[in-house]
């Protein structure tokens, strides 16, 4: 009997940890369940340990991964994301990569002009911080 009940527990948490809500027709051929199915079926304490461990396994994994998104904010982000928050972090702006040559057309003057305005509030916002930083220094007496 501590199987079966062994065996609903771990059938729940295999639910709790898919990563994507499925039905219960997709469900009916998965490999795991029918694998946790036939080890249940023999009732013997080394099905028993199978199956808690599993149920464990599965319990700790789905923990990781909640624990993961909520205490890392840059989890589950492209490369491109986590360089951006990463920067933040510490008060820099990612600078522009691209900006089309002058001279090709319009929308790409316009587009150099963005590039050159966003680099330069960037640059002022650097300077801002560092001079706020020398004067709490020199507050402090450290420098």
């Amino acid at each position: 009997m501590a199987a079966k009940q062994l065996l609903a527990s771990a059938l729940a948490e295999l639910r709790l940890s898919a990563v994507a809500p499925r039905s219960a027709a997709e469900r009916a051929h998965d490999a795991l369940p029918l694998y946790l199915h036939a080890v249940a079926a023999r009732e013997t304490p080394r099905a028993a340990a199978v199956i808690a461990t599993l149920e464990g396994t599965l319990k700790a994994q789905r923990i990781h991964s909640e624990l993961l998104a909520r205490y890392n904010p840059t989890y589950g982000s492209s490369e491109a994301e986590r360089i951006r928050a990463t920067a933040n972090m510490v008060g820099w702006d990612v600078p522009v990569e691209y900006v089309t040559p002058a001279g090709a057309d319009a929308a790409g003057d316009a587009a150099m002009q963005q590039g050159w305005e966003e680099r330069e509030a960037s640059r002022r916002k650097v300077e801002a911080r560092k001079e706020r930083y020398e004067g709490v220094q020199e507050s402090w007496g450290k420098k």
